[in-house]
């Protein structure tokens, strides 16, 4: 089962649509694949709360902290890495 990442942003931030495309060139070529899902951090109160200053952010449910902007390629790599060897 291919694991989920959360992309925390909101709309109107180009730095997200930066980020969107960073780790989706990032995950083109991994195995298994894995499912990106685009959070809307305005929608949701606690997610506002914490990441508001802080988007984008990447976050993959076993892992702990998230990756928080800014970040490049390669530090998305490296996050992705932790998440396959865990």
């Amino acid at each position: 089962m291919a694991a989920p990442i959360r992309l925390l942003g909101t709309e109107g931030c180009h730095l997200c649509k930066e980020a969107e495309a960073l780790l989706r060139a990032a995950l083109k070529h991994r195995e298994p694949r894995l499912t990106v899902e685009i959070i809307d951090i305005i929608d949701d109160p606690p997610l506002y709360e914490r990441f508001g200053t802080k988007i984008p952010v990447i976050q993959i449910s076993t892992l702990d902290p998230p990756l928080t902007w800014p970040f490049d390629s390669g530090e998305i790599e490296a996050y992705l890495n932790l998440f396959s060897s865990s």
